[in-house]
């Protein structure tokens, strides 16, 4: 577990701005393992589903839930 945090903290910590990676930490580690799958580490939605371990819907909804908090996120940091 400690492994995966440590990749998870080094994903995210590469060439972001700090508001950015703020609002990101802001995110449950679940949130933020899917958006790390995704669009950080562009996997299609099936292959990040198997890493997962979930359904690719399930894989979906989770990453659309995700993005959505991020965006909130983001826009509380910008106002």
């Amino acid at each position: 577990m400690r492994d995966e945090l440590l990749l998870e903290e080094s994903v995210f910590s590469e060439g972001l701005s700090p508001e950015l990676e703020r609002a990101l930490r802001r995110l449950t580690p679940a949130e933020r393992e899917v958006v790390a799958l995704r669009v950080l580490l562009e996997l299609d939605g099936p292959s990040a589903a198997r890493v997962l371990g979930i359904s690719a819907t399930a894989c979906s909804t989770r990453l659309s839930r995700a993005l959505s908090r991020l965006e909130e996120e983001m826009s509380d940091v910008r106002n």
